[in-house]
């Protein structure tokens, strides 16, 4: 059994090697050549050419990120403007989870977190059951506070994490919701 991401058509996968296959059977030689497309793309939609840079500038560096960390990143634009959210889809064996309960690796339990920890369990639209947990963190010594959302699944052997996270709190609350669906379009295959 495998665990399939069906992501929503507003959140963007961003390939996370090179040269990437297209649904057409060519190849995407690299990351310039889809962020170029996708651009043309977003063009054919309604995004004014004044924002070209801006976004270009958001696909790199999530391209950047995602071949950096060998995993897959979503991108939602919530406007042509902003703000731009990276969620983070990173599988794991599931023997890293140990002994802990889903809802312990994703993060309940974390010492440094400020207020209450909040977790749950979490069923996706297939009906596959996993967790979630919201998080409040120290950034930086000087005050500065971040939000962090990690859902997970698990299948026989893999671990499933979707994991974002925002500086702006008032953007983490919309963050958490998009989030939700993103990771409500989870689910096991065979």
């Amino acid at each position: 059994m495998s665990l399939v991401i069906r992501h929503p058509d507003e959140w963007i996968g961003i390939p996370e090697y090179w040269p990437y296959p297209r649904p057409d059977g060519r190849e995407l030689a690299g990351p310039e050549v889809w962020a170029a497309e996708l651009l043309d793309e977003f063009i054919e939609h309604g995004m004014p050419e004044e924002q070209r840079p801006l976004v270009a500038e958001v696909l790199a560096m999530a391209v950047q990120r995602s071949i950096d960390n060998r995993s897959r990143l979503y991108l939602l634009l919530e406007t042509w403007e902003g703000p731009a959210y990276l969620v983070e889809a990173v599988t794991h064996g599931r023997r890293e989870l140990g002994m802990r309960d889903l809802e312990d690796f994703l993060g309940r339990e974390d010492e440094t977190q400020l207020g209450a920890p909040f977790a749950e369990p979490f069923t996706t639209a297939s009906g596959l059951e996993g967790a979630r947990c919201f998080r409040y963190l120290p950034y930086s010594d000087h005050g500065v506070i971040y939000g962090r959302a990690d859902y997970g699944f698990i299948d026989a052997d893999t671990l499933l994490t979707l994991t974002g996270m925002e500086l702006d709190l008032v953007h983490f609350e919309r963050l958490k919701v998009h989030l939700g669906v993103l990771a409500a379009t989870v689910s096991a295959v065979d």
